[in-house]
């Protein structure tokens, strides 16, 4: 339930096409203006230290000063006798205390000089805290004050103000009976005093049957809510409320505003449906909206958009997609009643009907959704199967259903039905309107997952015939490597030696090429045997660099290794695959860093693991492109072709089945700096992995003989 505190300073809010609530007009600085300045009574605003803050026209016509030489000095100053100045000093020192007289008389100065003597009501206004903020006073002048006695100007006063507040009661009926906000107000002890038009419509009582009945006795569904919690707080502690209640025996919601005094409760409502059902279609949507972002699972998130339904919007959720070979499936029926759930299950058993005149089949071939306010009997009777299929349809209390398509490039791809029990709101055009929305979201969510999964099977099978091709391609090429060393050893002539050489060579890169192809594809496949044993880095990285040197004396450019004076911690790894790492991405830094340049190793060690990183001095790598390092097939641009893009692919899934982390940072221009992990060898997660590695790799025991 929404609390805010009362707001003293809004901006007056117009709803469109309606009269102003009572609330708007009470802060409408302009009606405020209007009103203070045609009033012929006198109106003066004074905060706690007596100082003027509101000074009305009629004040200006009395006394020849203007507002604005008036506002922001003490009352005193300018208009009070030195003897009522005295009396209004100590009547404002006990305004701390809320001590102010209802009722005194005072005379003014004009700017002329004369005296006017002038009857006064006065009034204090609190804050929410309950301090005094301002206070009011309303006057008029007490006419023949010289000439008359004491008791006529009493009699004077006393008429003034008594026509004074008749017409201020009929201004304020009329404002009451015109908003179009329900009124009403109560006495101390709850008994109604007062009931506007709108107030009558909400109880269809008349006011003659209502005035002088307890709000209670009138309105007993308001009992132990927290309307009457709000209401007796109000009166309680003199503070005024503000908040949204929900009323069950109409089904909606209103916005209440409570004002107390002494002589009871002033309340304030109004029809605030439309908003809250709003709000909470918003909230609705947006909860859909992250479940459908937040996996490529399509059925998962449909169910679960199924079961976030049932917790708001719908008593049941139904949703039935369209699978590829055109046939339909009941994905999720999703009850709100956990106890009807054994029901909602047996009633998944009965597969739908195209024989039978079901609105889903309707919402599937036109594609336009199906609102149906009240479900009539016959309709169960018409979708049943059989005696307990209708059965079970009765035991769900359908009363009012929705179904919606989902559409996805101009094809019905699914359904959705949102259904409500009797007894509770019927769905409505604003209903649809949200369950279209989120078909619509659903549709898309679908779509791409389906699409997804389309990628994923292409790339799956362009895998497995690339690894089976590799290895198919392995024993030709095995044959013609055996061919070569066998031609150059039996022919002695120079040009047959340069051929073979050539062919040597070619068939080394194809080798090469089909290794990396087997690899990229173990790692896919998450078939990466490893053999992880503890291990020094040092003599793998040189190991590594020491196979590229040859490269890099080429170019020429320096490869160094600086991993410093103090070992770096054992790692717990495969040694040959973490020599393929290094190899893979100091060859890369090699091949791309031109002539001159440098490349280099370091390394260090944190609690648990130790990092290795490779900087080089190449061109680096543009901003668009870092994302896609890692990925399979992946080539540098502006760089020429330098093998297919299998190296960073091959490493990172080597990097990552030992439990490290990899990446890269890179600037245009100013090189890159590849950094890569492996776990220690001494940490409890790594001897408990090393363990795991050795029970594995161990034989089983014998099998016992037979009896």
């Amino acid at each position: 339930m929404a609390r805010r505190p009362v707001p003293t300073h809004d901006s007056a809010r117009r709803a469109g096409g309606r009269a102003p609530s009572a609330r708007s007009l009470a802060r409408d600085p302009q009606l405020l203006a209007a009103v203070l300045d045609h009033t012929t009574s006198l109106v003066v605003v004074l905060d706690r230290a007596g100082r003027v803050v509101l000074f009305n026209r009629a004040c200006e016509q009395l006394t020849g000063y203007r507002a604005a030489e008036v506002v922001g000095r003490p009352l005193w100053d300018l208009l009070l006798t030195p003897e009522d100045a005295a009396q209004a000093r100590v009547l404002v020192e006990g305004l701390g205390a809320g001590a102010f007289p209802g009722s005194h008389e005072s005379a003014w100065l004009t700017r002329a000089g004369e005296r006017r003597q002038v009857a006064w009501t006065s009034s204090i206004v609190r804050s929410d805290a309950g301090d005094v903020r301002v206070v009011v006073e309303i006057g008029g002048e007490v006419v023949g004050a010289g000439a008359v006695g004491q008791d006529a100007r009493a009699l004077v006063g006393e008429q003034g103000a008594r026509h004074a507040a008749e017409a201020a009661a009929d201004r304020l009926e009329h404002i009451l009976e015109s908003i179009a906000d329900g009124f009403f107000a109560t006495d101390p002890q709850w008994r109604l005093t007062y009931v506007n038009r709108e107030a009558e419509r909400f109880l269809a009582l008349g006011r003659e049957e209502v005035l002088g009945r307890t709000l209670w006795d009138v309105v007993p569904a308001l009992r132990r809510t927290i309307f009457e919690d709000e209401c007796r707080t109000a009166l309680r502690d003199g503070v005024a409320r503000e908040f949204d209640a929900y009323y069950p025996p109409s089904q909606r919601w209103f916005g209440c505003r409570l004002y107390p005094a002494a002589g009871g409760l002033s309340v304030f409502f109004e029809d605030v449906t439309r908003r809250k059902r709003a709000q909470q279609s918003q909230r609705f949507l947006a909860e859909a909206g992250d479940i459908l972002s937040s996996s490529l699972d399509y059925q998962t998130t449909l169910q679960a958009v199924a079961r976030l339904a049932v917790e708001g919007v719908a008593e049941i959720c139904i949703v039935d997609v369209v699978e590829r070979d055109g046939t339909v499936r009941r994905l999720e029926l999703a009850h709100a009643d956990p106890e009807k759930e054994e029901l909602a299950a047996e009633l998944r058993s009965f597969p739908l009907d195209r024989a039978s005149p079901h609105l889903v089949f309707r919402v599937l071939e036109t594609g336009k959704p199906e609102l149906v306010p009240l479900v009539p009997e016959s309709y169960l009777h018409d979708i049943s199967q059989n005696d307990r299929h209708l059965e079970l349809l009765r035991a769900l209390d359908i009363h009012s259903h929705m179904i919606v398509p989902m559409i996805a490039r101009g094809r019905t791809i699914g359904v959705i039905t949102f259904v409500r029990r009797t007894g509770a709101r019927p769905y409505d055009t604003e209903d649809l309107a949200v369950a279209e929305e989120l078909a619509r979201r659903a549709a898309i969510a679908v779509e791409n997952a389906r699409l997804y999964g389309d990628a994923q099977q292409a790339v799956l099978a362009r895998d497995d015939i690339l690894a089976a091709v590799s290895h198919e391609l392995g024993n030709p090429l095995q044959a013609i490597i055996m061919a070569e060393k066998m031609m150059v050893a039996s022919v002695h002539d120079d040009s047959a030696r340069y051929y073979g050489d050539a062919i040597r060579r070619s068939a080394e890169r194809m080798e090469r090429l089909i290794h990396d192809l087997l690899e990229v594809h173990r790692v896919q496949a998450r078939q990466l045997t490893l053999e992880r044993r503890p291990c020094a880095v040092e003599p793998l990285v040189r190991e590594a660099c020491e196979g590229l040197m040859p490269l890099a004396e080429a170019k020429p450019l320096r490869l160094d290794i600086e991993l410093g004076d103090t070992p770096l911690p054992r790692i717990l790894a495969d040694a040959g695959r973490v020599v393929q790492v290094i190899s893979n991405i100091v060859g890369n830094a090699v091949k791309f860093t031109p002539g001159g340049g440098r490349v280099w190793v370091r390394g260090a060690a944190t609690d648990d693991e130790v990092r290795l990183e490779v900087f080089d001095t190449g061109p680096g790598i543009p901003a668009e492109q870092r994302p896609f390092v890692f990925d399979r097939f992946w080539q540098a641009r502006r760089t020429g072709r330098v093998g297919i893009g299998l190296g960073l692919a091959i490493a990172k899934g080597i990097v990552e089945a030992h439990g490290g982390r990899i990446g890269v940072e890179s600037e245009e221009g100013k090189g890159s700096r590849f950094h890569f992990s492996f776990p220690r060898a001494d940490t409890p997660d790594a001897r408990r992995v090393a363990a795991r590695d050795r029970a594995a790799q161990e034989p089983p025991p014998p099998a016992e003989p037979d009896a």
